[in-house]
């Protein structure tokens, strides 16, 4: 348990944290649980990091960034982050299949540009925006495309 979520499965590992899908114990909810690995504790501003991506989740009013439900810290002091769980396709993977044609390659920067213009105007720089944080939802027919992994982001205050 972490919070009131039940691990149920690893979804993947990045470069300061692991990835798991977990479900609330009172209502059921599923969602992505992000926490920060046990050997990033230590090195310089990782809590920050963390903490500062749970705030850019929480206020960046945007369908192409996943929905922020609340975050908290383990008893060793590491950070987690509870945030929709997306079911969809890493561009990553897309691109390994059949290429993408010319509108939909329009479309796709087109929607990634309205996330970050959306960021930009709070402030927020993604600063590791790559095929792998790019998440194609095409059963999301409002906003079909979801920027991942704000956790190196800069806030500029004010900006």
């Amino acid at each position: 348990m972490i919070g009131a979520y039940r691990v149920e499965q690893l979804l993947g590992a990045g470069g300061m944290g692991w990835v798991y899908r977990a479900r609330h114990a009172l209502d059921g909810r599923v969602v992505a649980l992000k926490v920060l690995r046990e050997d990033q504790l230590s090195r310089e501003r990782a809590v920050d990091r963390m903490m500062r991506e749970a705030q850019i989740l929480a206020t960046v009013p945007h369908a192409g960034i996943p929905r922020f439900h609340e975050c908290g810290l383990l008893r060793d002091g590491r950070p987690w982050i509870a945030m929709a769980l997306i079911e969809g396709t890493p561009l990553a993977a897309r691109l390994r299949g059949v290429p993408l044609g010319h509108g939909e390659v329009i479309e796709l920067v087109a929607q990634v540009a309205d996330v970050l213009a959306a960021a930009h105007a709070l402030g927020v720089v993604h600063r590791d925006l790559k095929p792998d944080n790019i998440f194609l939802v095409p059963g999301d027919r409002a906003f079909p495309v979801r920027v991942i992994d704000w956790g190196i982001a800069d806030h500029r205050a004010g900006a």
